[in-house]
Protein backbone atom coordinates (compact mmCIF):
# COMPACT_ATOMS: atom_id res chain seq x y z
CA UNK A 1 0.00 0.00 0.00
CA UNK A 2 1.55 3.12 -0.96
CA UNK A 3 2.29 6.06 1.59
CA UNK A 4 -1.08 8.59 1.47
CA UNK A 5 0.28 12.42 0.61
CA UNK A 6 -0.97 14.35 3.31
CA UNK A 7 -1.62 18.26 2.71
CA UNK A 8 0.70 20.98 3.51
CA UNK A 9 -0.43 22.83 6.93
CA UNK A 10 -2.23 25.81 6.76
CA UNK A 11 0.08 28.95 7.31
CA UNK A 12 -2.38 31.91 7.02
CA UNK A 13 -4.34 32.92 9.63
CA UNK A 14 -7.05 34.68 10.16
CA UNK A 15 -7.70 37.57 12.98
CA UNK A 16 -10.56 35.38 14.51
CA UNK A 17 -9.23 33.54 17.75
CA UNK A 18 -8.91 29.84 16.20
CA UNK A 19 -8.57 28.16 19.40
CA UNK A 20 -9.55 24.94 18.39
CA UNK A 21 -6.89 25.11 15.53
CA UNK A 22 -4.37 25.93 17.32
CA UNK A 23 -4.84 23.43 20.02
CA UNK A 24 -5.07 21.17 17.53
CA UNK A 25 -1.54 22.25 15.93
CA UNK A 26 -0.09 22.22 19.48
CA UNK A 27 -1.20 18.68 20.07
CA UNK A 28 -0.06 17.56 16.17
CA UNK A 29 2.39 19.34 15.17
CA UNK A 30 2.97 19.16 11.12
CA UNK A 31 5.67 17.40 10.20
CA UNK A 32 6.80 19.42 6.80
CA UNK A 33 7.53 23.02 8.32
CA UNK A 34 6.06 25.19 11.04
CA UNK A 35 2.46 26.45 11.53
CA UNK A 36 4.15 29.88 13.15
CA UNK A 37 5.91 31.19 10.23
CA UNK A 38 6.39 34.50 11.64
CA UNK A 39 7.25 33.20 15.30
CA UNK A 40 10.24 31.46 13.32
CA UNK A 41 11.00 34.91 11.63
CA UNK A 42 11.41 36.68 14.49
CA UNK A 43 13.39 34.39 16.67
CA UNK A 44 15.90 33.45 14.01
CA UNK A 45 18.01 36.09 14.37
CA UNK A 46 18.14 34.96 18.13
CA UNK A 47 18.90 32.08 17.40
CA UNK A 48 21.72 32.85 14.96
CA UNK A 49 23.21 34.77 17.68
CA UNK A 50 23.13 32.16 20.06
CA UNK A 51 24.41 29.89 17.76
CA UNK A 52 27.71 32.51 17.07
CA UNK A 53 28.25 32.20 20.60
CA UNK A 54 29.17 28.05 20.59
CA UNK A 55 29.66 27.43 17.27
CA UNK A 56 33.66 25.65 17.39
CA UNK A 57 35.53 29.05 16.41
CA UNK A 58 32.66 31.10 17.97
CA UNK A 59 32.74 33.76 20.29
CA UNK A 60 33.81 32.13 23.42
CA UNK A 61 36.52 30.65 22.05
CA UNK A 62 37.85 33.96 21.14
CA UNK A 63 37.01 35.01 24.71
CA UNK A 64 39.12 32.26 26.24
CA UNK A 65 41.62 32.86 23.81
CA UNK A 66 42.25 36.61 24.62
CA UNK A 67 41.79 35.43 28.73
CA UNK A 68 44.73 33.46 27.97
CA UNK A 69 46.16 30.28 30.54
CA UNK A 70 46.58 31.11 34.02
CA UNK A 71 48.42 28.79 36.46
CA UNK A 72 47.61 28.32 39.78
CA UNK A 73 49.95 26.11 42.39
CA UNK A 74 47.98 24.14 44.89
CA UNK A 75 50.92 24.99 48.18
CA UNK A 76 54.15 26.11 48.20
CA UNK A 77 56.32 25.20 45.09
CA UNK A 78 59.89 25.32 47.15
CA UNK A 79 58.97 24.49 50.56
CA UNK A 80 61.19 25.79 52.98
CA UNK A 81 63.64 23.74 54.69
Amino acid sequence: MAPTATARTNTQWSTEFDTARRHNLFQNPPKDHTAYPSLAAAIEPHTHSFNAILDKNGLIDHALRDVGTKVFLDGDPAPSR
